[in-house]
């Protein structure tokens, strides 16, 4: 057995499903033989992880810096749309994944040399990521499992009635609108806003 066999079962259980015993099962092995290869089901999470962000490109350092962030928040979103359960997983990890660290990283330089000072740019990059990250947080069942995008929208449609009925009908027509739409959609336009915002603190510095 090698390690990349032990990822690719521990990405086909999934993240929502993942145990070492999930994986143990997966693999027709006891858990006891996977434990010579990871230490523990943290371990088994980073290593998928690194293996889903790894066979992704980090987006383009050279394109600018608000190109290169709503790439970043692209590349996230979609990474995290592919994989249930991914999102929560990058929040709660306890062993950063080399590759998503590099790239946060590049992320990172390419801010403070667009002019960004330390502050601003670890809270535009942290923003980003939790934008991208919070969609796939949301939508839980009431049996606590979480569905694929198009399964959160029509939870969140469920919902209409009790949001709409008392709103103002220039926004209450505009949401039923957007919760009938493309879920990507909604997501840009809310990742647009922030970068319009972060422009805006970046412009509003000193000497710019």
């Amino acid at each position: 057995m090698r390690r990349d066999d032990i990822v690719a079962a521990a990405l086909a259980v999934g993240f929502e499903s993942l145990t070492v015993a999930a994986v143990a099962d997966r693999l027709g092995t006891r858990r006891s033989t996977l434990y010579g290869y990871v230490a523990d089901r943290d371990e088994l999470a980073t290593a998928a992880i690194e293996h889903v962000f790894a066979s992704r490109a980090w987006p383009d350092t050279a394109a600018g810096w608000r190109r290169h962030l709503a790439e970043v928040i692209d590349l996230i979103w979609r990474t995290c749309d592919e994989h249930p359960g991914l999102a929560d997983e990058i929040s709660s990890l306890r062993i950063a994944p080399p590759t998503l660290v590099a790239g946060t990283n590049r992320s990172l330089t390419v801010l403070l040399d667009a002019g960004f000072t330390p502050d601003d740019a670890l809270l535009a990059l942290d923003m980003a990521i939790e934008l991208a990250l919070g969609y796939h947080q949301r939508g839980r069942t009431d049996t606590g499992t979480r569905p694929d995008t198009a399964g959160a929208m029509r939870r969140r449609r469920n919902h209409l009635p009790g949001l709409t009925d008392t709103m103002d009908p220039r926004a209450a027509d505009r949401l039923r609108e957007l919760l009938r739409g493309d879920p990507h959609d909604w997501f840009q336009a809310k990742a647009d806003l922030l970068l319009d915002a972060i422009a805006a603190r970046l412009k509003a510095q000193p000497g710019r």
